[in-house]
């Protein structure tokens, strides 16, 4: 990952004149990152959701997952690099509290 961004900045200060121009310093190209959680009753597909999303295919077996999963996938859209990473998380790992407002009792 390290060399992909060194290459890539590189290509930019050649390509804008940088390296054989005046001295100028241009910053990292800057990605976005999107954090996505993926929360649901048990067997109705977050598991096969998230690894389609990041891998491009179905599994071909899935197990039941224990307490949370992460999967991360970066794209490029119009020359923007963007990240995306999932979490993933069964429906009892999160239990709603009811809200408590300063009235409350």
């Amino acid at each position: 990952m390290a060399s992909e961004i060194e290459s890539s900045l590189e290509a930019s200060f050649t390509s804008s004149g940088a390296l054989s121009g005046p001295s100028v310093f241009l910053p990292p190209a800057r990605s976005r990152i999107f954090k996505i959680i993926v929360i649901g009753d048990s067997n109705v597909g977050k598991t096969c959701l998230t690894y389609r999303f990041c891998a491009g295919r179905f599994p071909d077996r899935t197990e039941a997952t224990i307490g949370v999963d992460f999967r991360e996938r970066a794209v490029e859209i119009d020359g923007e690099r963007i990240k995306a990473d999932s979490a993933l998380l069964r429906s009892q790992v999160v239990q709603m509290q009811p809200a408590r407002g300063p009235h409350s009792e």
